[in-house]
């Protein structure tokens, strides 16, 4: 039986940028195909292929990736749930990278006509689509300047903000905690650093009392604190304020 809203948390990211009537959230739903589950490990999307379905993360955590000359991969960007995997392929006429589960993952399909159909329908989701990939390369850009400063720790520090922030929107965080189910591995490529230098750096934001860190949970004990140290600043994120998307 189909899901009668099956991507909640991607409207809830569209929401943080744009005023979206439930009306209007439903109909990305005349949009949808079907769900699968992938296994951590898996390609969700792979480099040069031509998709003719969207793919958005509804559950569990995903990364852009790119292989290196010496056949390492390097993770560029963490997904989270309602985030879209190959919202590129609607324009370019293949993907130039792949996106690869970290976490066992569930994946939303999306018929890329019947999005056509339904953005002319309805203006307003294609400028929340828009507007939030843009705010995505704004991310982007704020975490390349970030690793630019060749400071393993704050780089790790600024990816921590960075993700609570963005985890938020979708009601991930609860008290300045969250999920972080990532292997230092993991935390380490996409940080651009060797693997027990992100391990250290964990271990030392937990030692400096900025963060706590329990299994896979992470709290970020003074979030003025862990900015001031990381040199982030959300206002570049653009979202709109809670109470605002409460009225959606």
């Amino acid at each position: 039986m189909r899901n009668p809203m099956p991507y909640s948390p991607l409207i809830a990211k569209l929401r943080a940028v744009t005023r979206i009537r439930d009306e209007d959230a439903a109909k990305v739903n005349s949009t949808w195909i079907n769900e699968y589950k992938t296994t951590a490990g898996s390609d969700i999307v792979s480099a040069g292929t031509r998709i003719e379905s969207l793919r958005v993360i509804l559950d569990g955590w995903a990364a852009r990736y790119r292989m290196t000359a010496d056949g390492n991969r390097q993770l560029t960007e963490l997904l989270i749930p309602g985030d879209f995997c190959n919202v590129h392929a609607t324009i370019l006429p293949a993907m130039d990278h792949g996106v690869t589960a970290l976490t066992d993952c569930r994946v939303g399909k999306i018929d890329v006509a019947a999005l056509d159909n339904v953005i002319i329908e309805v203006p307003v989701l294609a400028r929340a689509i828009w507007r939030s990939v843009l705010i995505d390369l704004t991310i982007l850009r704020e975490w390349v300047a970030s690793a630019d400063q060749h400071d393993p720790l704050k780089t790790v520090a600024h990816l921590l903000c960075q993700l609570h922030a963005r985890l938020g929107i979708i009601g991930r965080v609860r008290a300045n905690r969250f999920v972080l189910p990532l292997t230092d591995d993991d935390v380490a490529s996409v940080c651009g650093l060797p693997a027990m230098p992100a391990t250290n750096c964990l271990d030392e934001l937990k030692d400096c009392g900025l963060i706590s860190r329990k299994g896979d949970e992470i709290t970020l004990n003074d979030l003025r604190a862990i900015h001031r140290f990381a040199g982030y600043n959300a206002r570049h994120l653009q979202f709109r304020k809670p109470a605002e998307r409460a009225t959606a």
